[in-house]
């Protein structure tokens, strides 16, 4: 399983990501409603191995990152 040890502060929210740096062209994984990061883990590491940038995280109220109390998750 793939850490996220970075957080992004956000209104209503803390995101929890993963971010490998480097030079190499990036490829962010973005999961679904329901899921979290760690669907992507084989892809991640394949990535990251191939000298690409990878960038993993999760959304709003998904896995490791929260959505804080009384903040509804919505699309509009």
């Amino acid at each position: 399983m793939v850490h996220l040890p970075e957080t992004l502060d956000r209104p209503g929210a803390t995101l929890r990501y993963q971010d490998t740096g480097g030079l190499g062209d990036a490829v962010v994984f973005t999961h679904g409603a329901g899921v979290d990061h760690t669907m992507f883990d084989a892809q991640f590491a394949a990535a990251r191995d191939a000298g690409f940038r990878a960038v993993s995280w999760d959304l709003r109220g998904h896995g490791a990152s929260d959505l804080h109390y009384g903040v509804r998750f919505r699309g509009e």
